[in-house]
């Protein structure tokens, strides 16, 4: 009895078994006995339907770490014309706003008194010279002694000094232009005696043109003479190449910030001073 009950046991724990595995496969196991409930086992539309999907091809990029910060446009050279000695103008010889080359005559000053005294030392110099030659020829004949000669000599060399002097004072009563430019608003007229301390007007030299501008200390070292910039005007969209030609030595203690400058060619004059 006992080896029957085991038997028993056994035949019924296989029996459930094979219940649980095969019932629920019992379509694919015995062909699909119910075939008209299942659409995908009768080869309905929905058998070999596939699934969208969106492919993305990986391509290798350059990452740019850019930095935009605010700048200010500076002139390459600006200078308040004035004149190194008083007088009276007698000559404006610019107009407003004209571009000029270094060296061109702008305002001459009152001459009159210079030049008189540049004449007459003109004409001590003949008498100087003359006087010099003779006590040269006495001096070599043994005529003279050599105290005699010096002094005739050093009469004509004062007098060659004195005609330097004079020369460059006269070349004061011209004001001319220090560099390439253009020339601003001119603040004097002709007529009016002016100083040392009177602006006559400005000059400003922006081709090219230099950009000042801040960036953060972390960045510092990530720039370098040679480093180019671009930049653009508040109202435009345009961006122009610079590159970057000095920086200061220190970081700001204040603000954390390195300053530094860049140059671009400017000849269409499209960036003015302070942008």
């Amino acid at each position: 009895m006992k080896n029957q009950t085991k038997i028993i046991l056994t035949v019924v724990i296989v029996a459930v078994v094979a219940i649980i595995f095969i019932y629920p496969r019992k379509d694919q196991i015995f062909g699909g006995g119910n075939s008209g409930s299942s659409p995908q086992a009768a080869g309905g539309p929905g058998a070999n339907q596939t699934l969208p999907v969106n492919v993305v091809e990986l391509r290798p990029e350059r990452l740019e770490n850019n930095l935009s910060v605010t700048g200010t446009v500076l002139p390459n050279e600006t200078v308040n014309l004035r004149t190194e000695i008083s007088g009276l103008v007698t000559k404006i010889a610019f107009k407003e706003g004209e571009f000029v080359k270094k060296g061109t005559p702008l305002v001459y000053l009152n001459d009159d008194e210079l030049r008189a005294q540049f004449q007459r030392l003109e004409y001590s110099k003949k008498l100087f010279e003359s006087q010099e030659n003779r006590q040269k020829q006495l001096l070599e004949k043994e005529a003279i002694s050599q105290e005699e000669y010096d002094i005739v000599l050093n009469q004509f060399n004062t007098n060659l000094s004195d005609m330097n002097l004079i020369e460059a004072q006269l070349n004061k009563t011209v004001v001319r232009a220090p560099f390439d430019g253009i020339l601003g608003l001119r603040l004097v007229s002709e007529g009016s005696v002016i100083s040392t301390t009177d602006v006559i007007a400005s000059i400003v030299n922006i081709d090219p043109i230099k950009i000042e501008f801040s960036i953060p200390e972390r960045y510092a070292g990530m720039v370098e003479l040679g480093s180019k910039i671009f930049f653009s005007r508040e109202s435009g969209t345009q961006e122009v190449e610079g590159t970057v030609y000095a920086f200061e030595p220190t970081i700001d203690s204040g603000t954390r910030t390195l300053r530094l400058r860049a140059t671009s060619p400017n000849r269409e004059r499209k960036f003015l001073p302070g942008m």
